[in-house]
């Protein structure tokens, strides 16, 4: 990968909005795929829509004196990277 002359948080937030609109494009290209409103066939690959079958859990299934049960539960911490407008900045849209 090149090397960027962005600051690294506002290179983050950049990268951020980039794939925010790449998945909302795949979501369109994908939805246009599976009702068959874009053509499948590109000039380097093609499209195919295959049924997939997975498992799913019913959790609303359960009774719910499992579900308030303490001892099925756990609280987990995780870090994470947010942003803010930086002092003195245009105030960049955040997302």
């Amino acid at each position: 990968m090149g090397l960027s002359l962005r600051h690294p948080a506002d290179e983050l937030a950049d990268i951020r909005s980039d794939l925010k609109r790449l998945k909302m494009r795949e979501a369109f290209l994908r939805k246009g795929f599976l009702n068959d409103s874009l053509p499948r066939i590109g000039k380097d690959v093609v499209a195919q829509v295959k049924p997939l079958q997975k498992r799913v859990f019913l959790r609303e299934k359960l009774p719910e004196h499992i579900l308030n049960d303490e001892s099925f539960w756990r609280t987990d911490y995780v870090r994470e990277v947010q942003f803010a407008p930086a002092p003195g900045s245009a105030g960049a849209v955040f997302d």
